[in-house]
């Protein structure tokens, strides 16, 4: 296979694929940062909880994009490694719990492609259920739009930045 990733380099793939990972990491690290803000309000000193549920939602969205591509990049880059051919994606859907369960099943090999073994059956978030829901349910697309379907319903959006401290118990 190393034929045809030094054929792929510097392609149009290669550009797609850079550009793809350079957005991923930053929608990512944007992400960490203001929910490591969140983290840090205290609604008893800071008042209500206008601020938080803010930085809370730009935070998820972020975090949840950027996990969700560099997700998909890992098992694009699987599947073209297996297969010489990037492998569609739309199947996967935007489930970080589903793609987490797909990445744990990757054969893993260094690189001279000496296969290493599978990754840990476990997925790594399991650890943190609360975590894991949180932004699983975010990722699927309901809570994204909670407050614009709110508009139009007589349903209220449920306040994240409620639960958020229980989701690391």
């Amino acid at each position: 296979m190393a034929g045809t990733l030094e054929k792929m380099m510097f392609s149009r793939s290669w550009y797609a694929l850079l550009s793809e990972t350079q957005f991923a990491v930053h929608q990512t690290v944007t992400g960490l940062r203001e929910l490591g803000r969140v983290a840090r309000v205290n609604p008893i000193v800071d008042g209500n909880s206008g601020p938080i549920r803010y930085q809370l939602h730009n935070g998820l969205f972020a975090y949840t994009a950027g996990v969700e591509r560099l997700a998909k990049l890992a098992l694009s880059l699987s599947g073209f490694l297996e297969t010489g051919a990037f492998p569609p994606l739309k199947s996967y859907g935007h489930g970080l719990t589903k793609l987490a369960d797909h990445l744990s099943r990757l054969e893993i090999s260094d690189a001279s492609g000496r296969t290493a073994g599978r990754q840990k059956e476990s997925n790594p978030l399991a650890s943190r259920p609360n975590f894991l829901s949180l932004i699983d349910g975010y990722a699927k697309g309901g809570a994204r739009y909670e407050f614009l379907d709110s508009l139009s319903t007589e349903r209220t959006p449920s306040d994240k930045s409620v639960a958020w401290p229980g989701i690391w118990r």
